[in-house]
């Protein structure tokens, strides 16, 4: 997982730079939050702070899972992790990058990339002048179906499987779910299917599905925006145009949630099967009650204190360099749950 570094690492950045935080500073969004780890670690030739900024969305619980993962991999050492929310706004989260580096503060930014491609550069340029960088659950480049880091030194991309791939896992749960009924209809719920994550996951779940002629993706929807509520509204607009609806799948919990109460609604439970991803304790519980055929295994606690260790150790000791982790290989996790197998799972969210 370890290789040597082939850079030499400058924390310094053009004073300029510095100078323009006094304008530009809260631009493009700001932080909603800094956590401090415990003092005792960090930096212990010089004794000082390790600055580190983390970009994720905190809309809902499985990116906060994400940053509580961090938060724990920062425990008991001299580091002090600041948040910053770029909402959903892949443009947003460049400026951020930018206003990042000119505070010069901070020694690693670990990221979730919101388009794959659209921030490469800024991400390039924080490489340049010294900041390790760390990605988390999306990928950052034009491949969609890896881990592995596609920007030249990046230090490390951590994941639980590519988009692409769960999204195959999804396909395969809803071939799955069909068996025995020819043809069997498919609806599918985006978040937001402008982010490159989400283009990865339906491309994933065609690709799932391509494998078995009786399946058919009769409807994809957006707007999900990753909560129940909206999905809900979806879903029942979706069950309205689309009545012989067999399998309903999504690219989180939280919105196959809203799938649930919409199926509800129209009085089709038991008759339509919800697949979900994240494997959270929502999506267990509803596999559990037989209200869901099944749910993706994530594991963004695990992926999120990853992340911040793999940082620290890239700024401490260079042994880190272009690596992919994938969490779920690590623990050896099953990662498609079903009644057959959610009991043995401990999910890392809420859902």
């Amino acid at each position: 997982m370890k290789r040597d570094k082939r850079r030499l690492v400058s924390y310094g950045i053009p004073a300029l730079l510095v100078t323009a935080l006094l304008v530009i500073t809260g631009c493009g969004g700001g932080s909603s939050s800094s956590d401090a780890g415990a003092t005792g670690g960090g930096d212990s030739a010089q004794g000082e702070t390790i600055e580190i900024a983390f970009i994720s969305p905190l809309a809902n619980t499985f990116t906060s899972a994400i940053y509580d993962g961090a938060k724990a991999g920062a425990e008991g050492k001299n580091v002090k992790i600041t948040h910053f929310d770029p909402g959903q706004d892949p443009q947003k989260e460049f400026n951020m990058i930018q206003d990042i580096l000119a505070q010069g503060k901070f020694k690693s930014i670990v990221l979730l990339p919101l388009d794959a491609v659209s921030i490469a550069p800024v991400v390039e340029d924080a490489i340049a002048q010294g900041v390790e960088i760390v990605t988390v659950n999306n990928p950052l480049g034009p491949r969609q179906d890896t881990i592995d880091t596609q920007i030249t030194d990046q230090a490390a991309s951590v994941m639980d499987a590519s988009q692409l791939q769960r999204g195959i896992w999804m396909g395969e749960m809803a071939v799955d779910a069909c068996e025995g009924i020819d043809p069997c209809e498919v609806g599918y719920i985006a978040g937001f299917a402008r982010i490159s994550g989400e283009k990865a996951l339906i491309d994933g779940f065609k690709q799932g599905i391509s494998t078995a002629p009786n399946v058919k993706l009769a409807s994809y929807q957006d707007g999900g925006e990753y909560t129940p509520e909206p999905s809900r509204k979806v879903i029942q607009n979706m069950l309205q145009a689309n009545s012989g609806i067999d399998v309903i799948a999504g690219s989180g919990d939280q919105m196959i949630r809203g799938a649930e109460l919409a199926v509800a609604d129209a009085g089709l439970e038991g008759k339509v099967k919800l697949i979900g991803l994240g494997g959270s304790e929502i999506g267990v519980a509803g596999v559990l009650s037989g209200k869901w055929y099944g749910t993706v295994v994530t594991l963004p606690f695990d992926i999120g204190r990853e992340a911040l260790e793999i940082a620290l150790q890239a700024i401490e000791d260079q042994t880190v360099n272009e690596v992919g982790v994938n969490v779920t290989e690590e623990t050896g996790q099953e990662p498609k749950l079903t009644a057959d197998n959610a009991a043995a799972f401990k999910p890392q969210w809420t859902g």
